[in-house]
């Protein structure tokens, strides 16, 4: 209700701030579709919560301007997110890449590592569920590709990123 009423208070063109707000309610909406999926609520609620998380998030997305690059990374990783957790992998991989291209235009290294690490393991977890062998070492060797690429770019943090560079090297 806060956010909404942030929203309606909101310049009609501030839109980097109108994006940002409805990308707040998206998280809201995402933490209200994880906590059904805990209470092992009905599937019709837990997808609810998803559909208006992932409604919030596109039109946060139409909202911000092309120009928000500090905005755009974070909205597209939130929606990855959000596709990763219902099983929409390759709708999960698109808005991935985007969101570490957006990190890394802006030099935000750790950021487009961290991204890369969730593509690694949402790779990881596909070739799980996979029954095909050749599709199996395909996501393998995905997830492989995924981790080294977050590894070098935690590396730029010269061990500030100690524990997310020992993450990614377990991949």
């Amino acid at each position: 209700a806060v956010y909404r009423r942030e929203l309606a208070l909101l310049n009609p063109n501030d839109a980097s701030g109108r994006a940002s707000t409805t990308m707040q309610i998206g998280m809201v909406h995402h933490a209200r579709f994880k906590e059904s999926r805990q209470r092992d609520e009905s599937e019709e609620t837990v997808m609810k919560h998803a559909q208006a998380a992932g409604s919030y998030y596109r039109q946060a997305l139409a909202l911000c301007p092309p120009t928000a690059l500090t905005h755009l990374g974070p909205m597209h990783n939130q929606l990855s997110i959000l596709y990763n957790n219902i099983g929409r992998t390759e709708a999960a991989q698109e808005h991935y890449e985007k969101a570490a291209q957006y990190f890394e235009q802006i030099a935000d290294h750790y950021n487009a590592g961290s991204v890369r690490f969730n593509m690694a393991n949402m790779y990881i977890e596909a070739a799980e569920r996979e029954t095909t062998p050749a599709r199996q070492r395909d996501l393998l060797h995905r997830a492989q590709a995924y981790a080294q690429a977050a590894l070098r770019d935690f590396k730029h943090y010269q061990g500030r990123a100690a524990a997310e560079e020992a993450n990614a090297q377990t991949l």
